[in-house]
């Protein structure tokens, strides 16, 4: 006789995208306090519930946790709870790029790398400001392992693509990007979600540029007959 398992929709951290999981374990708690009880109010109580899920996604397998949890005084205008999820790891919309984990970073010591992971861990969580500032040390940090500290920020970005590293167009973007993190640091900016994936994708592809392709263009021209 074939097992009945209970489905739910969640995000998936593998898949990058709301897929089926399978509820592979579920527990919940319902609670309530008595704030206030008297002859003339009655009786004032809040309540609320709390779940707690293991979920495993149908596609890749992955499993993690979800908790939610509703509370008396959070409602929509209709007075229906509104539940709060929380996940465990926390949801990831950007996925680490492939080459972060090969070549010159495979070691995990390079300064690319160390500082790219915490600015993923920033932004996963929510820290948008200190992803932004991570950002500009990055920037920063391979102008000067470059081309040398040239005394100065400007002087550094000039040299940076008199060097060949960046284009014209390239440059645009790069001083852009730089100014999210000065503002951030700054100027009490908090950037968006949005704001700061336009960021790393401007940051990936000047650091994959820098330091992947021209190895990579390297060996794919050894392979051309």
């Amino acid at each position: 006789m074939a097992i009945q398992v209970d489905i739910k929709k969640a995000h998936c951290n593998e898949c990058l995208k709301e897929t089926n999981h399978h509820i592979v374990f579920s527990h919940s708690d319902d609670w309530s306090e008595v704030l206030e009880e008297s002859a003339m109010v009655g009786e004032i109580t809040i309540y609320g519930k709390y779940v707690y899920e293991l979920l495993q996604c149908c596609g890749c397998d992955t499993k993690r946790i979800l908790f939610t949890s509703w509370f008396s005084e959070n409602t929509d205008f209709a007075g229906r709870l509104i539940p709060t999820l929380t996940y465990y790891p926390p949801i990831v919309n950007r996925k680490i790029p492939d080459w972060l984990a090969n070549g010159v970073f495979a070691n995990g010591d390079h300064f690319v790398a160390r500082l790219l992971r915490q600015i993923y861990d920033a932004s996963t969580t929510g820290c948008y400001a200190l992803a932004a500032m991570g950002i500009r040390a990055l920037l920063e940090q391979t102008m000067i392992d470059k081309v040398a500290d040239q005394g100065s920020f400007k002087r550094n970005l000039d040299k940076f693509q008199s060097a060949g590293h960046v284009g014209t167009n390239q440059r645009q973007t790069l001083e852009a990007t730089l100014e999210l993190g000065h503002a951030a640091i700054h100027r009490n900016f908090n950037p968006s979600g949005d704001d700061l994936r336009v960021a790393l994708e401007i940051t990936e592809g000047i650091i994959a540029s820098v330091y992947v392709q021209n190895g990579e263009a390297q060996a794919l021209k050894g392979r051309i007959p």
